[in-house]
């Protein structure tokens, strides 16, 4: 039956068939790749978080998984662009990033949120402050600062 009706079909229409059917099993190779790539994990140190971020809980949880336990009450929310042209402060903060695994030179002239949220410190009070860096919803960075006047800056690799 399959061959009777292939045989009476027309060899354009045939070709037609093949090539929009095999188009279509590229786009869903590469949609599952870009779902894939977004979706993957990051190790930072010695732990494994989530790469994707897409609000607050998400951002919490990324925090909760480095070994740090937010304070209660939402992340404060900022919306910033990564400069075109790194100038010291810039450039000695990516090599901060690279000590995680991050490097913030790609997103030049990118916007980006930063979650920052304070964090209990080892002695029960807040006393740090986690900040996650996020690119079209992936964390590409974040540092972990003192919130003392002239408190150290540290890397989430720093724990």
């Amino acid at each position: 039956m399959i061959f009777g009706f292939l045989a009476k079909t027309d060899k354009r229409r045939l070709m037609t068939a093949v090539i929009i059917m095999a188009c279509a099993v590229v786009v869903g190779l590469i949609l599952t790749l870009v779902l894939l790539a977004t979706r993957q994990n990051v190790r930072i140190g010695d732990k494994t978080v989530q790469r994707s971020i897409g609000g607050e809980d998400d951002a919490k949880q990324v925090m909760r998984d480095l070994g740090y336990e937010p304070e209660n009450g939402e992340p404060v929310v900022r919306h910033v662009s990564i400069p075109e042209e790194f100038d010291e402060v810039y450039t000695a903060y990516n090599e901060l990033q690279q000590k995680s695994g991050f490097d913030l030179y790609p997103f030049r002239g990118k916007p980006t949120v930063l979650y920052c949220c304070p964090v209990r410190g080892t002695d029960g009070g807040c006393s740090e402050i986690v900040t996650l860096v996020v690119c079209g919803g992936r964390l590409i960075g974040g540092d972990i600062s003192d919130e003392k006047a002239g408190g150290k800056l540290n890397s989430l690799a720093e724990k």
